[in-house]
């Protein structure tokens, strides 16, 4: 079907900026299906272009009213200088739609390429309906929980015309369900720390809702004090919520797991930063709530898992609920821990409660034989002060293994261009010896030192060399694994440069 003779609320039309230059008789010369349909709306497209200074670039969009036309509304989305070729600038397509399908209160909408070539491979037609997908769903996904006034939205079907039908619906539902599970993690995180406590249900429900699949582990208080996880209930010993210990466990149906994997997640339903209270604007301790974004992202996971239900896998979820508050009973400075292995650990800062709760988590999921874990957490706002909030810090052991798999995750459109998400931070715990040179364009890897205050801090590097001015500069001039030698305070200590 082409695309004009759709008939529904809004029809958005996906066009490069080859699609909508024009020749010499002021008609778009380049894709006929577009030239087809402003010619029978008599030329708005054209003249809406103009007008709009619309060019087809990346972000821009137009939308139009008609009357006495098989669709009310026609939408074009600039997509750039070429066709889409990775997920996520598919996924942008669908947020766009979404947006324009709130704004107008549409009940249907249909999503088109202007060239027919638009999109090239069926592999990648069927990767670009989910993408759009996806930006559809998490577009329109709106949390009104907690709002006295919500809006409804309308829309209930989109088209999806030119994307190919072999296939696709599988690849639809599976776009459904990962969305699914995005929207249960940022529920997760929304939710205020009054309304989502350690002792919540929510998370253990995912084990009923797919029971076929799942098993709910919870282990409360007095069990973790048999377990020995001194270092995780050190942690919660200053709050009026006793922690909970969740552990799902995702076996496939038939039960053939080639390989066992757990996926453990930071889970601070709030952290006040006990003793050390976190103080001052950057801190922003009425935002953290949002402590507990690593086991959101678990347990999103984990939902869409349930439903996606894929074979091959064992997969065991982890996640160590509690509260970092002040009370007598609270872990205070310089207080000695012992975690569930026999580690002792002393405590100099209380807002380092992360990896105190992440140590025996990690611990527990050694102890169920898996052969890779993934831990996901909100760790330090050091890595944000460093590498802004574009991009994510990942440390590795093998920084060599991890740029390949995100190479593999996110592939490039050529072979000279690497995707920015595949950027590898060893962590570092001894005194960084590398040179920055942030004056010097060297290919080497960043140096960035962050050190606890103290009155034993030792002189500040010059004014050149700010940690954040000295990374973003060797960023750009270095491909390779950034390595940081970082701790909890954002204040730069000594640097050899």
């Amino acid at each position: 079907m082409e695309f004009s003779e759709w008939e529904g609320d809004i029809l958005a039309v996906a066009v490069t900026e080859k699609d909508v230059s024009k020749g010499t008789s002021s008609r778009f010369e380049n894709a006929a299906e577009l030239a087809e349909l402003d010619g029978q709306l008599g030329g708005l497209l054209s003249e809406a272009e103009a007008e709009e200074d619309f060019a087809g670039k990346a972000g821009q969009s137009v939308s139009l009213r008609l009357r006495g036309h098989r669709f009310k509304r026609v939408c074009l989305i600039g997509l750039g200088q070429d066709a889409p070729s990775s997920a996520a600038a598919c996924r942008s397509i669908g947020e766009s739609i979404a947006s324009a399908a709130k704004s107008a209160q549409a009940t249907s909408a249909a999503i088109a390429f202007a060239s027919p070539d638009g999109i090239q491979g069926d592999d990648f037609k069927l990767n670009a309906a989910a993408a759009v997908t996806s930006g559809i769903l998490l577009g329109l996904n709106e949390d009104s929980r907690y709002k006295s006034e919500s809006k409804k939205v309308h829309l209930k079907h989109v088209d999806l015309i030119g994307f190919g039908d072999q296939e696709v619906d599988r690849k639809l539902k599976h776009a459904n369900d990962v969305s699914s599970g995005v929207i249960f993690g940022k529920e997760l995180v929304n939710s205020p720390a009054n309304v989502l406590t350690p002792g919540d249900g929510k998370v253990s429900k995912i084990a009923s809702a797919y029971s076929d699949v799942f098993t709910a582990t919870i282990l409360d208080e007095e069990r973790c004090r048999e377990l020995k996880m001194g270092s995780y209930l050190a942690v919660a010993a200053a709050s009026a919520n006793p922690p909970h210990f969740i552990h799902l466990c995702y076996k496939p149906p038939g039960g053939n797991a080639k390989r066992k994997l757990a996926i453990v997640g930071k889970g601070l339903t709030f952290d006040s930063g006990g003793y050390n209270i976190k103080v001052g604007a950057v801190c922003t301790i009425e935002l953290m709530k949002k402590d507990m974004g690593g086991s959101a992202a678990v347990f999103g996971a984990a939902k869409a898992l349930g439903q996606i239900k894929p074979p091959g896998a064992e997969v065991h979820f982890i996640y160590a609920a509690c509260e970092n508050m002040i009370s007598g009973t609270g872990m205070r400075p310089g207080d000695i821990v012992t975690a569930s292995n026999g580690k002792t650990m002393e405590v100099n800062n209380t807002d380092a409660e992360g990896r105190l709760t992440l140590a025996d988590a990690l611990i527990y999921a050694c102890k169920q034989g898996v052969d890779k874990i993934i831990d996901l957490a909100t760790l330090t706002g050091a890595c944000r002060v460093a590498l802004g909030p574009s991009i994510a810090a990942a440390p590795c052991t093998q920084s060599t293994r991890f740029n390949h798999s995100c190479y593999s995750a996110f592939p490039a459109p050529s072979s000279s261009h690497q995707p920015s998400a595949s950027l590898a931070v060893t962590p570092t715990l001894r005194p960084c010896r590398m040179p920055c040179a942030p004056h010097q364009e060297q290919r080497q890897p960043v140096h960035l030192c962050c050190s606890r205050a103290s009155s034993a801090r030792r002189d500040c590097a010059p004014a050149s060399c700010h940690p954040r001015a000295c990374a973003q500069r060797q960023l750009r001039a270095h491909a390779g694994p950034l390595r940081l030698a970082m701790s909890d305070n954002h204040r730069p200590a000594s640097c050899p440069c």
